[in-house]
C-alpha cells in the first residue's frame, strides 16, 4: 500500500514539479518511503499544489502531535504550509501565515486561540524536522499513539484489559457481548464503553512497542 502510494506522489511530481529540481524533490520524498505520515501529505500537496504554481517541498517540520495525530508545517519554494494528518489522510489547513485557525484544530493541540498558535508559528526554530513516525521509539509503530495515550480504537497492538492478549485477537469482545460475531455499529458503540469502564491500557513503549518489518528501512538498503 505505501509502495503503491509512493509511486502515485512520483507520478504527480512529474507534473507538479519544476523539472529541474525533480531530482531534489524526489530525494526527499524517499526519505518517507515507508513512513505513511509523510507519504499522506506529499500526496495531499502534489495532489492541490496551494499556490496552482509549480512547487516542491523543501522540509518538513513537526509542530505538535497527539493521539496519532499530527500538526506538520511544509516548507516551500513559494511558502510555508499546514497541514493536519494522521495514517489515513492529510487535510490542507492553510498558510502558516493566515491570522485564523480552525477552533477545533486549536482546541484538540491545547491552543487558547489563533495567536497562540500564530505566536509560536512565528519561531521556526522552536519546531524539530519531522522525521519518520517509524523511527521514534516512543510512538505506537501502528496508530502513532505516544507513551502514555490510549491507541487509536483497533490499533492490533493495543492490549486487552481483560486477558492481558492483544485486544484485536482475543475473544474477550465476543465474551463481554455474550456473541460470537460483532456486525454492527451500535455493538461496536457497546464494547467501546465496556472497554472503557474496564479502563483501556495505554501504550508503553517499552513494553508494547512491536518491530513491522514494512515500516523499517532494511540496513544496507539505499534509494
Amino acid at each position: 500500500m505505501l509502495k503503491d502510494k509512493l509511486e502515485e506522489i512520483k507520478l504527480l511530481m512529474q507534473y507538479a514539479v519544476p523539472k529541474t529540481r525533480l531530482q531534489q524533490a524526489t530525494e526527499l520524498l524517499l526519505r518517507y518511503k515507508n513512513d505513511a505520515i509523510g507519504l499522506n501529505l506529499f500526496h495531499a500537496f502534489y495532489s492541490f499544489l496551494p499556490e496552482a504554481e509549480d512547487d516542491l517541498i523543501l522540509s518538513l517540520s513537526l509542530l505538535d502531535r497527539r493521539q496519532g495525530i499530527f500538526l506538520i508545517r511544509a516548507s516551500t519554494i513559494l511558502g510555508n504550509y499546514i497541514y493536519l494528518v494522521n495514517r489515513e489522510k492529510a487535510e490542507f489547513f492553510g498558510p502558516d501565515t493566515q491570522k485564523k485557525w480552525d477552533r477545533i484544530l486549536l482546541k484538540f493541540f491545547g491552543y487558547s486561540d489563533s495567536k497562540s498558535l500564530n505566536k509560536r508559528l512565528a519561531v521556526p526554530a522552536l519546531f524539530d524536522e519531522y522525521k519518520p513516525s517509524y523511527q521514534d521509539e516512543n510512538l505506537c509503530p501502528v496508530c502513532h499513539a505516544a507513551d502514555g495515550e490510549h491507541h487509536t480504537f483497533g490499533c492490533p497492538t493495543e492490549i486487552c484489559p481483560w486477558c492481558g492478549g492483544q485486544l484485536t485477537n482475543c475473544n474477550c469482545r465476543f465474551n463481554q457481548l455474550g456473541r460470537d460475531q460483532i456486525k454492527t455499529d451500535s455493538q461496536i458503540n457497546l464494547f467501546r464503553k465496556k472497554l472503557a469502564k474496564k479502563g483501556r491500557i495505554p501504550f508503553d513503549s517499552t513494553k508494547h512497542r512491536l518491530s513491522f518489518p514494512a515500516m523499517e528501512e532494511k540496513k544496507g538498503t539505499k534509494g
